[in-house]
């Protein structure tokens, strides 16, 4: 009996990137393969597909469920997140975080204003350097945060 699965029916393109050092023009070059992948509609096609090689079956479930893991692990209450800091040496390392984090339904409000506040007070043009953008938008947050009401607002 063949299991079906709802899954999509078209390929999927795939890329892989690898740097390499080009000896004909003595640069570093970047370079990419585009391929694709079709979706299997039955663990019997998957299984043919592999040639039944157990082993090559086992990494790819055990790497799929890595990826799953991963997609779901910030929503995973039972794990709490970790603040990265650097050690001495600067070793990344992690420590518990402690911090009130932004509500994630007003974070894209929040940077509008934030955005919007560097154009009013502090000469935020899209023509400024990278780094002038940053210090305008910097000053604005500050200026919005220094006022209580709107961290309170702000707030989880």
């Amino acid at each position: 009996m063949a299991t079906q699965m709802t899954q999509p029916t078209q390929a999927t393109q795939i890329t892989t990137d690898w740097t390499a050092f080009d000896l004909a023009s003595m640069a570093e070059v970047q370079l990419r393969k585009v391929g694709s992948v079709e979706p299997v509609n039955t663990m019997e096609e998957f299984v043919s597909r592999m040639g039944n090689d157990a082993k090559a079956i086992l990494e790819i479930v055990n790497d799929g469920l890595v990826k799953y893991t991963e997609r779901n692990l910030a929503n995973d209450s039972s794990v709490a997140w970790q603040q990265v800091d650097e050690d001495e040496e600067g070793k990344e390392t992690l420590v518990p975080f402690s911090g009130a984090l932004i509500d994630e339904s007003k974070e894209a409000g929040f940077k509008a204003s934030v955005t919007q506040f560097a154009k009013l007070l502090f000469g935020y043009k899209k023509s400024l350097s990278p780094e002038l953008k940053r210090e305008a938008k910097d000053k604005a947050r500050k200026t919005l945060l220094s006022n209580p009401a709107v961290v309170e607002g702000l707030r989880k």
